[in-house]
């Protein structure tokens, strides 16, 4: 067997097992704050916060995500040692990356606890080396309510991982706030999976949620082997029919092929989610990656494990339209602590960097800050623009984007020589905080003041911050002008000609001192 790869599925149920609580005197038993540790950290993933951001970032970061045609319902991720399933994984969770949910639902396998129905935690968080998420003990509720077979049974996360390792995808991919109801099974029956799915659809309706559903698929075939049952299995369920990945599952499984054990470790998990999310409104079931542990260790080809990532998307609601989400104001989550600790890792960048030619090192845990967000950096001095250099796209945590964005406005703005030592004084720091970009089919949509733009066209690009025009006393069409000869280096109106345009709104907040535009 191969460490740190999946385990294998306990299939024997027991009646009566020992340890299950009745769902209200469990839930009411369990503290608020109680608190369960994270026992994969260390064994399927590090246990360093830092390296486990690095990780869960460069997967995301690899994955190439393409843009989904509706909503997102629900997920099919791996749960095996990230060194394996980690790019997997990635394909997984790249396209909710920056979205907002109020509750996701992780089901998974029990690997070693013989489960009736479905069991529940008791803990009201849920700790991993990136910090705690809440466990929605109202829904856990709920769910139990509408499904008595549900009920708190701790043992059965003790040492689980199948739930566990979506955890830190979900922190570093997802916006913060959102809670968590996690559940593992081992029950595969038809039966047992409808009425889980049925209570389900109960707690979630009414709610932004996310359903995942934990899985790996073929257990310990040869490489070739494992590529074969694979693409048989997530052809089934690409199908979106539960019945079909049952029988798909059975019949790769009663063909005799070497070591295979299980064409699909949560298939109980994975035909509960795909009930679900139909009867949620999903429609559709996406391909998003696949690979096996041999793709990751070549040496070890002779008994490997597969993975594979899927989305189930379903039509955008009314109130959900891509083009009227941007239009809302955009919420940082920022407080008066978190923009005077973005100034100070600012300002701490551009001293450290001028005088000593390094970044400083930092870390940051909290969410608002880790969360990854584009920003432009702003210096001023005596009231006149001395550098200002920004990063669009959310590809790295905010309190990094802004510590690099400083250093490259001090040192690498093409229209101004690096600031130097004797200058920092008189330099004056200001961050905007960028939301996601969306793009406009007319000029009309954007709000002078209240929208940046970017323009784009072949391969030049320009882009103004939303205070820009304000300062100039621009209107809108003067400001695509000034946008597309002086910032893109394109003819005048090329915005009218083809130019793509773009909108952002931004969070802007700077260093007490004179206001840039003041000497």
């Amino acid at each position: 067997m191969i460490p740190g790869l999946c385990l294998g599925v306990v299939l024997v149920l027991l009646p009566g097992c020992r340890g299950r609580r009745p769902p209200a005197q469990g839930m009411a038993r369990a503290a608020e704050e109680s608190v369960r540790a994270p026992w994969a950290a260390g064994k399927f993933y590090p246990a360093d916060a830092a390296a486990l951001r690095r990780d869960v970032e460069s997967f995301l970061g690899e994955a190439k995500s393409r843009p989904l045609p509706g909503r997102i319902i629900a997920l099919v991720a791996p749960h095996a040692g990230y060194p394996y399933s980690g790019r997997v994984a990635g394909t997984a969770f790249a396209p909710v990356r920056g979205a907002s949910y109020d509750l996701v639902i992780i089901i998974g396998p029990s690997h070693h606890v013989p489960v009736r129905g479905a069991a529940l935690t008791d803990a009201g968080v849920w700790r991993t080396p990136l910090g705690d998420v809440a466990v929605d003990r109202p829904a856990c509720e709920a769910l139990a309510r509408a499904w008595p077979q549900a009920a708190v049974e701790p043992g059965a996360f003790e040492q689980e991982h199948s739930a566990e390792v979506e955890l830190p995808f979900l922190q570093v991919a997802l916006e913060p706030g959102f809670k968590i109801l996690p559940a593992v099974m081992t029950d595969y029956s038809m039966a047992n999976c409808k009425a889980f799915a049925g209570a389900l659809v109960k707690v979630a309706a009414g709610k932004r949620a996310l359903l995942v559903a934990s899985s790996d698929l073929s257990h310990y075939p040869p490489y070739g082997e494992a590529q074969k049952s694979d693409k048989a299995a997530l052809a089934a369920l690409l199908t979106m029919d539960a019945a079909r990945v049952e029988q798909a599952c059975r019949a790769l499984e009663n063909k005799g092929v070497a070591g295979l054990v299980t064409a699909m470790c949560g298939e109980g998990p994975v035909k509960v989610v795909m009930l679900a999310a139909k009867a949620l409104g999903a429609n559709r079931a996406v391909l998003l990656g696949s690979a096996n542990s041999g793709d990751a260790d070549p040496a070890r080809r002779g008994e490997v494990v597969g993975y594979g990532a899927v989305a189930l998307v379903g039509p955008m609601k009314a109130e959900e339209k891509p083009m009227d989400r941007p239009h809302q104001a955009h919420e940082t989550g920022l407080t008066d602590a978190h923009r005077k600790r973005l100034l100070q890792i600012a300002r701490e960048a551009v001293e450290r960097y001028i005088k000593e030619g390094a970044a400083p090192a930092v870390e940051e845990t909290d969410p608002v800050l880790t969360r990854k967000s584009g920003a432009f950096v702003t210096l001023w001095e005596q009231g006149q623009l001395r550098g200002c250099i920004g990063m669009i796209e959310a590809r790295e945590p905010l309190y990094l984007t802004v510590r690099d964005m400083a250093i490259a406005a001090a040192a690498e703005d093409h229209r101004f020589p690096p600031v130097s030592a004797s200058e920092l004084d008189q330099i004056r720091i200001a961050v905007s905080v960028l939301s996601p970009t969306w793009r406009v089919k007319d000029a009309s949509e954007i709000v002078v003041g209240k929208h940046g733009v970017i323009v784009k066209q072949g391969w030049r690009s320009g882009v103004f911050l939303p205070e820009v025009p304000v300062e100039q006393k621009w209107t809108c069409e003067q400001m695509l002008d000034n946008l597309c000869v002086h910032k893109a280096g394109l003819p005048r109106d090329a915005w009218k000609k083809g130019a793509e345009l773009y909108c952002f709104t931004s969070e802007a907040f700077e260093e007490p001192g004179p206001k840039h535009g003041e000497k």
